[in-house]
């Protein structure tokens, strides 16, 4: 345990666990937490949207449940793993942890599954709780003796097990949960470095050890921001080179007076969803044909999209596009 001021209350803990249910039961009231466009609206992991801006769905995706069991098997975990992470490390780093590994959780995702799959849960800060364990028995399993192997070695085996069974089970995210792990194993280890005055890690090199004991602990800082940007940039290039992504880049582009490139952009979004169809890319395409002179291809789009099924607020713009060019010629 700690010494100081980080103190192990478990405040923050239970804070986590009621935000979680408050969450869950707001999405039931919602339209129910299995509800895709509940959840997407709510703050799901949803990659076309992140992509277009939405990057708080990081973090909002990290208290989100999908079903009463979900949420049952998740809140039973962070109250039996974050209570450890709680007590050798100190309610400040738990909540940085769970707040840190759900973040890299929310990236794993975003970077690996299907851009179309709405992802959401706390399974990533678990596994970012398990991760930080892992860190402190492994590099106090000398000082801590018998008891930091057995624990290194259960938690170890909690850890494999519970990513065998997401490899075999379909529908379970382990991308988020090796984003939180690896996350959480990469933050124990510099908070352990931090507030352990020693270090059996560098048993060998007094002078590695006094030096580790200060600095160490950027090593594994900088290795989680790397790990965090990559991530985040995979998930960037992924998203981009979908249909959504396509057409939220166009939008952009338009948006922006880049209409050349705007009108490339639309023409492989609407190639991409081909034979499908959605009204909304038929009414950007009108709108970038228009601001570039082309009428009678704009004219077009806008018949096209308003015959396949505009929402009512961008039916009613494209019928008055459309009547504008009806009165023009």
């Amino acid at each position: 345990m700690w010494s100081g001021n980080n103190h192990n209350n478990a405040f923050l803990l239970y804070s986590v666990i009621a935000i979680n249910v408050i969450y869950w039961v707001i999405l039931e009231l919602a339209g129910g937490s299995r509800n895709v466009h509940t959840l997407s609206n709510f703050g799901a992991i949803d990659a076309s949207k992140i992509y277009s801006g939405q990057f708080w769905r990081f973090f909002s995706a990290m208290f989100m449940h999908i079903g009463v069991m979900h949420l049952i098997v998740n809140t039973i975990s962070i109250f039996i793993i974050g209570s450890m992470v709680n007590r050798f490390y100190g309610s400040r780093y738990f909540l940085l942890i769970y707040l840190v590994s759900g973040l890299s959780g929310s990236l794993g995702s975003y970077a690996f599954i299907s851009a179309t799959t709405v992802g959401a849960g706390a399974s990533g800060a678990v596994f970012g709780c398990l991760g930080a364990l892992l860190a402190y028995f492994f590099i106090m399993r000398s000082v801590l003796g018998e008891f930091g192997r057995q624990n290194l070695n259960a938690i170890g085996f909690i850890a494999i097990l519970n990513l065998g069974f997401g490899f075999i089970v379909p529908g379970v995210d382990n991308w988020a949960h090796l984003g939180g792990l690896a996350s959480g194993f990469l933050l124990g280890t510099a908070f352990t470095i931090i507030n352990q005055p020693y270090l059996q890690f560098f048993n060998s090199f007094a002078y590695y050890r006094s030096f580790g004991s200060k600095y160490f602990y950027i090593a594994p800082i900088l290795g989680l921001l790397i790990f965090v940007i990559s991530l985040f940039v995979i998930g960037n290039i992924r998203a981009g080179n979908t249909y959504e992504g396509k057409y939220v880049k166009a939008s952009h582009l338009y948006k922006k007076e880049n209409f050349e490139s705007a009108q490339k952009s639309i023409d492989a979004a609407i190639e991409k969803i081909h034979p499908n169809i959605i009204p909304e890319f038929f009414l950007l395409k009108a709108k970038i044909a228009l601001a570039l002179g082309d009428t009678a291809n704009g004219k077009k789009h806008l018949e096209l999209a308003i015959y396949t099924g505009l929402p009512p607020n961008d039916r009613e713009e494209a019928i008055t596009l459309l009547r504008s060019l009806t009165r023009n010629y």
